[in-house]
């Protein structure tokens, strides 16, 4: 992960982006980097996010947006969309 030192500090608002948060890891990284270096994470938006530990607590702790809708979330923590057989013919 990298970040531009001069660019992070504080009183900047930062929106957090990616395309699927499946244990967190990576995201809850990204967020303490952003708030060590003084910035303030404004939201987080992804495609889709798991129920997993890690996904709970960035929905427990900071706005989020997801793509996908709610009542395709068991296909989610599933880590298979059905739309995607499309695709295995």
């Amino acid at each position: 992960m990298e970040v531009r030192l001069d660019v992070l500090k504080p009183g900047v608002r930062v929106l957090l982006v990616d395309q699927w948060i499946e244990t967190g890891g990576t995201m809850r990284a990204a967020i303490q980097l952003v708030e060590k270096l003084g910035a303030s994470v404004a939201g987080v938006a992804v495609v889709a996010i798991e129920n997993t530990e890690g996904g709970k607590w960035i929905k427990e702790n900071y706005k989020f947006s997801q793509c996908v809708p709610q009542e395709l979330q068991a296909q989610i923590d599933g880590k298979y969309l059905d739309s995607f057989k499309i695709f295995n013919k």
